[in-house]
Parts: C-alpha cells; sequence; structure tokens
C-alpha cells in the first residue's frame, strides 16, 4: 500500500489521545531507537523518556556512549542500552568513535525496525536520517546550537554540519524542547514553522519510585562521615563551576544554621576545583562542607533521599543555556521530596509559584544564605510538602511531559495496525508539517 498523504497524518495525529495509555489489543505496537551523544547517566531525561515509553508498550533501545561515572545503567525492562565506547581523546579517536555509532545505530535500526527514532542532538539527528530515510524522527533539541566564530574556528567542518541541521529541522515529524524559552529560541532560530513542543526534563515518577527502593544505606556510609550525616544536609549535584555560583554557595555556609551541612557532589581536579576545595578549607564552617568526587548515579539518588534542601544556582553568561536552563537535578531533587533553592530566573519563577523553589535576588553569597534559611524554615511545613509532592507527581514528571511523544507514536501504530503500512512523516509529503505536530504544550 502506499504512504498516506500529508493530510492523512495530519488527521491521524490530531485525533491521538492526550496521554496514551498502552496501545489496545491488536495494535502493532512499534519501538523506538533513542540516539544520544550523551549517557543517560549524565542525561536522566533519556532513562526517563525510556522508561515511560517502555511502559506504553513501546520497546527502546538506546545507543550511547560510556557513562564516565561508571556503575550499571538502572533501566527497567522493556529498554536496552546499545555502550558504544568512551567518546573522547584525541581528533582521530573522535573520529573513529563517531563512525562506531553510526555503525552501530545502523545495526539497532535495520534489526529492531522502530516506529520511530529519537534524537538528541545535532549529530544524532544526522545519524538518524542517515540510517533510516523513511523512519519517523522524533527530536529532543537538549543542546542549544548558536553557531559562535570561536566554534567555527575550531571545527569549521561540525559547525557547518550543526548549521545545516537546523536549517533541515522542520524534516522531522516531531521537535521538542526542555524548556517554553528554548522552544520559542530555537523555532525562531531554525525558521521552524511551527512552535516546538515542550517537555520538561523531568523524572519518571513510577522509575524514580523503584530507584529509590534499591537504594542501600551502605551507600551513603561509605560516602558520609558521621559529622556530616547527623546534620540537615544541603545538596548540590550537578555541575561544578563558576557558571554555578559554587564558590559564592561555599561561602553562604557561615550563615546557616549550626546543625546544616553542604554536600557538593562531582568536584573535579581543574583550576576552579581546586579554587573550592581551598575556600572550603578555609572556611570558619569547613567542617560542615563536604567536597564528594563524581558519583554513581544510584548514590546520587541516596544524597537527594536524605537531604532537605536542594541547590540550583546559575550565573547567566553569553551561552545560550544559561541564558535559557533546563535543569535536570531540579526534578530529581522534587520527586525525593526537596525544596529548591536557586536565583532568579523565567524557567525557577514558574517553580516559586508553584510553593516549590525559594529564590535568591543575586548570587552573592549572603543572598544565598538567606535563601536557604527561608528554605529550611519553609522544609518541614505540611503546606510545603504537599506542594512538592503535587508538583511531582502530577505534572513534574515525565509521565505527564512525555504526551507529544506518546500522542504520536499511538498515531503511528494505530496507522500501521489499520494498513499494515509504515506511515511517513508528514514533513516529507509536504513543506508545511502537521499543526497537531508541533505545538507549545508545557
Amino acid at each position: 500500500m502506499t504512504a498516506p498523504a500529508a493530510a492523512d497524518t495530519e488527521t491521524l495525529l490530531a485525533g491521538a489521545t492526550v496521554g496514551a495509555k498502552r496501545p489496545a489489543r491488536g495494535t502493532r505496537v512499534g519501538g523506538v531507537v533513542i540516539l544520544s551523544l550523551v549517557h543517560p547517566d549524565f542525561l536522566p531525561p533519556v532513562y526517563a523518556m525510556a522508561a515511560v515509553l517502555a511502559d506504553r508498550g513501546h520497546p527502546v533501545e538506546i545507543v550511547c556512549f560510556s557513562s564516565p561515572a561508571g556503575g550499571a545503567a538502572a533501566v527497567r525492562n522493556g529498554v536496552t542500552i546499545h555502550d558504544c565506547g568512551v567518546h573522547g581523546g584525541g581528533t582521530l579517536s573522535r573520529v573513529r568513535a563517531r563512525r562506531h555509532f553510526r555503525r552501530v545505530a545502523g545495526d539497532v535500526v535495520r534489526s529492531a525496525k522502530p516506529a520511530a527514532i529519537l534524537a538528541t542532538c545535532p549529530f544524532s539527528y544526522r545519524v538518524s536520517r542517515r540510517v533510516s530515510r523513511t523512519t519517523p524522527v522524533i527530536y529532543l533539541a537538549y543542546e542549544l546550537y548558536e553557531a559562535p566564530a570561536r566554534d567555527l574556528l575550531r571545527s569549521p567542518l561540525t559547525t557547518l554540519r550543526n548549521w545545516r541541521v537546523l536549517r533541515r529541522l522542520d524534516e522531522a515529524t516531531l521537535v521538542c524542547t526542555p524548556s517554553p524559552e528554548r522552544s520559542g529560541w530555537l523555532a525562531a532560530r531554525a525558521g521552524l514553522s511551527r512552535v516546538p513542543a515542550t517537555i520538561l526534563n523531568a523524572p519518571s515518577a513510577a522509575l524514580t519510585r523503584e530507584s529509590r527502593t534499591r537504594i542501600v544505606d551502605a551507600a551513603l556510609g561509605r560516602l558520609l562521615p558521621d559529622s556530616i550525616r547527623d546534620g540537615v544536609i544541603v545538596l548540590n549535584t550537578g555541575r561544578v563551576g563558576r557558571t554555578q555560583a559554587t564558590l559564592e554557595l561555599v561561602d553562604s555556609v557561615i550563615s546557616w544554621p549550626e546543625r546544616v551541612r553542604l554536600v557538593v557532589t562531582n568536584v573535579g581536579e581543574g583550576p576552579y576545583a581546586r579554587e573550592v576545595r581551598a575556600r572550603a578549607a578555609a572556611s570558619p564552617r569547613g567542617d560542615d562542607i563536604l567536597l564528594l568526587p563524581l558519583i554513581e548515579r544510584h548514590a546520587m539518588l541516596a544524597l537527594q533521599q536524605i537531604a532537605t534542601v536542594g541547590m540550583c544556582l546559575l550565573r547567566e553568561t553569553t551561552a545560550p543555556e544559561t541564558r535559557m536552563p533546563a535543569p535536570n537535578k531540579v526534578g530529581e531533587y522534587m520527586h525525593a521530596g526537596l525544596l529548591v533553592v536557586s536565583n532568579r530566573m523565567p524557567y525557577m519563577d514558574r517553580l516559586e509559584e508553584h510553593g516549590v523553589a525559594v529564590l535568591a535576588d543575586s548570587l552573592e553569597p549572603v543572598a544565598i544564605g538567606r535563601a536557604v534559611r527561608i528554605a529550611l524554615e519553609r522544609s518541614g511545613a505540611p503546606a510545603t510538602r504537599h506542594a512538592v509532592r503535587a508538583a511531582a507527581d502530577t505534572w513534574y514528571n515525565m509521565e505527564w511531559q512525555a504526551r507529544p511523544v506518546l500522542d504520536l507514536l499511538a498515531a503511528l501504530s494505530a496507522h500501521s495496525t489499520a494498513t499494515h503500512d509504515p506511515i511517513v512523516p508528514a514533513s516529507r509529503a509536504s513543506a508545511s508539517p502537521p499543526a497537531s505536530t508541533r505545538g507549545d504544550r508545557a
């Protein structure tokens, strides 16, 4: 049978059920191949999306590079990870690694015959088009790409290729970003005819519950001395750097209540990390500050489980990701029941309105300390606990956020069952993509 025309595809997608449940009996369920340069340990929304898709009956194959954190991947039934090894070293080794990635991706797509390919960066989007010209592509734009002059001088070929991806994003069946600000930016930057859907970087509620049940006390015993564990813990996970205002966070501890401790993970060996260590050692509250290296994901989740407040500071620079942040750790904090402390920015302003964040007026240590004290006072209140839990359970979870992807897969599965013929992206049959495949859903 011939592939449906663009109008037929639009009708199918418009009729998809929001928040689609498991497909009805007899429906041909299509799998999904996820292509990601970054291991899901460092891109948790990939884990979350995979878990939700698998729960809805869509087998998931993830092709990615190795995690520098090590440890086993916490995936569930219906999700398979194809680890392509380390992506690093010099230019030649990176080129070889990417060629290997393309070969593995091609083998997986040919074997799985997925209903859709989900790409997470410009490189993986290019790979998706190379390994299959007919499989619908969902592009989750986790990267912000502006092609500054320094990138053009440093890596002209990659820069030009990424620019070409921006010009061809309208060929994707569905385009999504992790924040409303990024959706508007990408629509303008790439000249899209529709604003991308917004899928927040939220955890899977079901996967989070399962991960918490596997946490063992020994994991914390190896990480935390009794002097830290016996106090009230304020936790900072994720990157450590000037953009994250880690030095100012360390300096703010002097104004915290006595029994409150600061735990910072992912403190590496670079110049800024050494400065953070020196500042912590010189602090009058140095004994209340614990700086940890990069730790395995299950250990990080264990820390979140016993903390009281989660920190997410971000200094705006010329880099687009600081102007339009989409932090992964905010959702993880909320699903652990933590109140979030951040500084003012549009993304966090929304969370403050929902009662799940306390915002510092600036990144000065005094302002950060004031926000932490307010958060500590509020954290024990029933209203605060209810607000955090309500947000995590109702909308800040991947089960809810993944609706645009689930709707598309439901339409693809229904069409495949009715016609025994794969659906083609509407954008390949028409210069104007269907309205229902891209929308400014939050």
